[in-house]
């Protein structure tokens, strides 16, 4: 376990499928201070049906690999880590292929065994498991077949989450139960005064700090 803090700008969907956002929300990610950018690599046929109601908006967000690449390069130029979020084996193989520093398992897949089976055989090192609302049952499966530099996540998936509901006593059970080599992060979704949230997480043995970034 690393006692060091390292702070995670999550870009999410936010570049909206324009590389030229991508790379601005890299720079800002780079002015206000974080370690590590992420970004959801989205492929709509890995996350939805062609019949939901969504499907094309999804579609929208796609990016071609060359400018991925761009992305990727353009972090790594201002010294920052790059991350994915993936959601299926072809954004998983494209993250290895293009060179990504982690890969984020979303809370929504940690049921899906063959795409963690996956992750695990992949060449990429750090994975960031998030556990959204998950049993303790599925989140030990998961750590289980994860042989990586692995980072469980907590964070309630609420917009904004009340502090009333954030519930860190997560952070202490889990590093009860969990390998000591195993670090522990906190995906924070508060809007007021965020630091009432972050710093007691980070007492608590958080290394992993995520936390959202949009332009004005």
């Amino acid at each position: 376990m690393n006692n060091k803090i390292f702070f995670i700008s999550e870009v999410a969907q936010g570049y909206e499928g324009d590389l030229h956002l991508a790379k601005k929300l890299i720079y800002e990610s780079s002015k206000a201070g974080a370690h590590i950018v992420k970004f959801q690599l989205v492929y709509a046929d890995e996350i939805a049906t062609k019949d939901y109601t969504h499907y094309n908006f999804f579609r929208k967000l796609e990016l071609t690999k060359k400018q991925w690449q761009t992305v990727v390069k353009t972090a790594k130029n201002l010294k920052l880590k790059i991350y994915f979020d993936i959601f299926g084996v072809k954004s998983l193989n494209l993250s290895e292929e293009i060179g990504v520093d982690g890969i984020k398992i979303h809370p929504t897949d940690i049921n899906n065994i063959n795409l963690i089976k996956s992750v695990n055989k992949s060449k990429i090192k750090n994975v960031i498991l998030g556990i959204g609302g998950a049993s303790l049952i599925d989140i030990q499966k998961a750590v289980k077949i994860l042989n990586k530099n692995l980072t469980v996540m907590i964070g309630f998936q609420s917009y904004p989450t009340p502090n009333k509901e954030i519930n860190l006593n997560k952070l202490i059970f889990l590093r009860k139960i969990l390998n000591k080599k195993i670090s522990l992060g906190y995906a924070d979704h508060s809007i007021k005064d965020s630091a009432s949230a972050i710093l007691p997480a980070i007492c608590l043995g958080a290394t992993f700090i995520e936390k959202h970034l949009t332009l004005k």
